[in-house]
């Protein structure tokens, strides 16, 4: 698939565009510095850093401590895919949960406000 269709995918899901470029050159398996990944990726080398460290965060990549640098690596998608799945359950279930508060709260509201109609 072309990558640039991919970025556009990406960021519709909610990563933004360099998210997504980083996560399609990490994609290429081999573990990698940060300034490599900012170079292939072609995106500026200060951007990489807080990408990097919000992937290694989330899970969706692996920090490699050697001598001398950092090196990164993707893990498989199949997981990153689970743990992107458990946040949206996890945001929707509080946001529903919010939506039944909020209009219970409403109903009483309604019902009190009703009651004085009459």
């Amino acid at each position: 698939m072309n990558k640039e269709i991919l970025i556009e995918r990406l960021k519709s899901l909610g990563f933004k565009e360099y998210e997504s470029k980083v996560l399609i050159v990490l994609l290429g398996g081999n573990p990698l510095s940060a300034s490599d990944i900012a170079k292939e990726a072609k995106i500026i080398r200060n951007s990489i850093y807080d990408i990097l460290k919000s992937f290694v965060e989330k899970g969706y990549c692996n920090e490699i401590e050697t001598n001398t640098i950092l090196n990164y690596q993707i893990i498989d998608p199949a997981v990153i895919l689970d743990k992107i799945t458990s946040d949206y359950k996890k945001s929707f279930r509080k946001r529903m949960d919010s939506l039944t508060e909020t209009f219970s709260e409403l109903q009483t509201i309604y019902k009190a406000e009703s009651a004085k109609v009459e």
